[in-house]
């Protein structure tokens, strides 16, 4: 039987137990694990992240296509800001992008260090939880949060995916057998993930639209992108980091990872 825990920011993270069979998906719901999603939708190749602005307009120089974000903005040399809008183009069908955010993509830096990697949001969470389920792994789900301080939004979709992982199956042909569980929670922040997750009914936007992050996007004009954001199956995008990118294992060979 797996574990699932939940760690409500990458500050937390070096604490949380690594078994050695250990999968630690990434989520940012405002915006970047939202935008890597829609990317793949329509069609990108590959998203590389970078650890900073630098980095990323060095990128540019040499001619690659570069998404970059830093407190909610666009920086100018950039070709794509962290909005999944600018992703819903077929201009980007067989492309690579080098992308850096203010939290998401120091969260799979960081994550990578450790082992395997892996990618979701709302849009994607029950294909993701249905990858999960087919591996014999335990998982950390891994907010990303607000440089380093807990956020609403990722903490509601991680305790989406681990009520979803810890769901019972009786797949028992007597229906009074006990029902089998294929995760268990491996400490009180899965749980209150989940009981988060729970008090929404299945609709986190009230709750979300309280969180600090919601606020901030909404002063720079993203209502658009923040109502997409909370959309939920959407994507069937498997992001996961291979080599030195993010690719979608929805269209790829699934030994990759």
């Amino acid at each position: 039987m797996a574990l699932v825990e939940v760690c409500f920011s990458p500050a937390l993270f070096p604490f949380i137990p690594q078994t050695g069979n250990t999968l630690t998906v990434v989520i940012d719901i405002l915006r970047a694990t939202t935008s890597f999603c829609t990317a793949f939708d329509y069609g990108v190749e590959k998203i590389i992240p970078l650890n900073s602005l630098q980095q990323a307009f060095e990128c540019k120089k040499q001619g690659h296509l570069v998404a970059a974000e830093r407190d909610g903005l666009k920086p100018e040399f950039a070709d794509f800001s962290n909005s999944a809008f600018d992703y819903m183009t077929d201009a980007i069908r067989g492309k690579t992008i080098y992308y850096t955010t203010t939290n998401g993509t120091e969260a799979i830096m960081l994550a990578k260090e450790k082992g395997k990697v892996a990618v979701a949001s709302f849009l994607n969470y029950q294909a993701m939880v249905r990858w999960l389920k087919t591996r014999n792994e335990d998982i950390i789900l891994l907010c990303a949060g607000w440089k380093n301080n807990f956020c609403i939004e990722d903490t509601l979709c991680a305790g989406a995916i681990a009520e979803l992982l810890m769901k019972q199956e009786n797949t028992a042909d007597n229906q009074t057998a006990e029902p089998d569980k294929a995760f268990i929670a491996s400490g009180d922040a899965t749980d209150a993930a989940v009981l988060l997750w729970q008090s929404c009914n299945g609709n986190p936007e009230p709750l979300i639209k309280k969180s600090s992050h919601y606020k901030r996007l909404l002063k720079l004009g993203y209502q658009n992108v923040l109502n997409y954001s909370l959309e939920s199956g959407r994507s069937s995008a498997i992001p996961v980091f291979y080599n030195d990118g993010l690719i979608d294992l929805s269209v790829k060979p699934q030994h990759l990872i």
